[in-house]
């Protein structure tokens, strides 16, 4: 069984543009404040997280790895 420590190792090595990252910072927290607030705030997120994969010109690390979703709050939360 994999632990945590790899897919957020992960996960922090795909953002590389500092637009990306700051997207991200204000974006994946959006994600989880979504499911109490409604589909709007999850719909505004979904575009500003595909709005900010195209600074990297890379689909989003979740495409190929569903739990990509998952790694993204606990990377966004995690001290630098």
């Amino acid at each position: 069984m994999q632990t945590l420590a790899h897919p957020l190792a992960r996960y922090a090595h795909d953002p590389r543009d500092r637009r990306n990252i700051a997207t991200h910072q204000l974006g994946v927290p959006m994600i989880v404040f979504a499911v109490g607030w409604g589909v709007g705030l999850f719909v505004a997120d979904r575009i500003i997280q595909f709005v900010a994969q195209g600074f990297e010109r890379r689909e989003p690390a979740f495409t190929d790895d569903l739990r990509g979703l998952l790694v993204g709050p606990l990377f966004v939360a995690a001290p630098a």
